[in-house]
């Protein structure tokens, strides 16, 4: 089965621009198979994601956190949401609880 960017060309670069607009140290991209999510999690096909570097403002300061994430965008999207990973190590591990999604998830 094709891939919505195979199928839909306007709509990946017009993704892609809003994106670089609005993100600019995200990325959209098509990656191969093998395509490393975090530590523990590859890719077992090609398919568009969005990985970079994500700040998010703290409420009334000027300081700013930047997170490592990548954005999963699904075959069929926009009619499925993205999942989004976010292993990056500022992030304190015994106080979080991490959500493992299934192998079925990065196919």
């Amino acid at each position: 089965m094709a891939q919505w960017y195979e199928n839909n060309r306007k709509l990946f670069c017009e993704e892609r621009k809003t994106l670089a607009s609005a993100c600019p140290r995200l990325k959209l991209t098509v990656v191969e198979p093998g395509f490393k999510v975090n530590s523990v999690c590859y890719l077992k096909q090609g398919r568009a994601v969005v990985y970079g570097t994500y700040g998010l403002q703290i409420p009334d300061t000027h300081r700013q956190i930047d997170y490592g994430i990548v954005l999963l965008l699904p075959g069929n999207y926009p009619k499925l949401p993205l999942v989004m990973y976010c292993n990056d190590p500022k992030l304190p591990i015994d106080s979080i609880d991490r959500f493992k999604l299934s192998q079925k998830y990065l196919g």
